[in-house]
């Protein structure tokens, strides 16, 4: 759940966990989620919970505009939900 990967990542409610907000957004992204796969991107172009990796952070990038852009075609909503 990127929601709860959210909160570990940034503290929110419980104390910040930067490997298991990893672990929550790797379970997600695995499961094709595209917000899941844009935060993903981001733990690995900064380093949040695993060492940084720009080449897997563009892979994931990727996916994420992929994803997208089938939304977009089948006429659904893109993701709302951008994490910074």
């Amino acid at each position: 759940n990127t929601i709860l990967a959210l909160c570990y990542e940034k503290g929110i409610g419980i104390k910040a966990n930067s490997q298991q907000a990893f672990r929550l957004y790797t379970l997600a992204a695995e499961q094709g989620l595209a917000e899941a796969q844009y935060s993903l991107g981001r733990c690995y172009a900064t380093g949040i919970g695993v060492d940084a990796n720009p080449q897997e952070a563009s892979r994931l990038y990727k996916l994420h505009t992929e994803r997208n852009s089938i939304f977009e075609k089948k006429g659904c909503a893109k993701t709302a939900l951008h994490l910074a």
